[in-house]
């Protein structure tokens, strides 16, 4: 794409301070950085979410996150939030994909936090039920995901994320 600024990175158009690069992916720095380290990575295709890679190029974007992240905790990061937005709604700002592996420090002041939300158990079964319906059998695994029927749930609450043990 001529007007994608992660394009014009990726070829060189644009100067960046480049973390890591190979055929199919580019990372560098950020230049907003949420904390010092910020890295943007991002396929050298032009995609607008990673719904349009194949099966290889998801796997070798595993590997390169994994990588980065690895490189981020041995940089000195005590953590790292994988960061990639899907849609406006989400945060997703440009129409190239850009995953983002922040560093985290203690007391870095960033803050990935909701207020869990109380949703019943008949309504996370009927939010179960139509995402179920929307799954697609991925990678020639014939798996299928069952529905918990209301007696196996249990209703105890996840004490990390408030869900329900579905």
């Amino acid at each position: 794409m001529e007007k994608c600024i992660f394009c014009a990175l990726a070829s060189g158009k644009i100067p960046s301070l480049k973390i890591y690069e190979d055929d199919e992916f580019f990372s560098c720095l950020d230049i907003n950085p949420a904390t010092p380290g910020h890295i943007i990575l991002f396929p050298k295709k032009h995609y607008k979410t990673f719904m349009e890679m194949n099966d290889d190029e998801m796997k070798d974007l595993s590997f390169v996150v994994r990588g980065l992240s690895l490189a981020l905790l041995e940089f000195g990061a005590e953590g790292v939030d994988v960061f990639y937005p899907i849609g406006s709604a989400a945060g997703q700002k440009s129409a190239h994909m850009v995953i983002h592996l922040i560093p985290r420090y203690k007391d870095d002041g960033l803050k990935f936090e909701w207020e869990p939300r109380k949703i019943s158990k008949e309504d996370m079964l009927e939010i179960q039920k139509k995402i179920i319906s929307f799954v697609k059998i991925m990678r020639k695994k014939e798996e299928v995901v069952e529905e918990k029927k209301p007696e196996e749930v249990s209703g105890e609450v996840h004490p990390r994320h408030g869900g329900y043990g579905l």
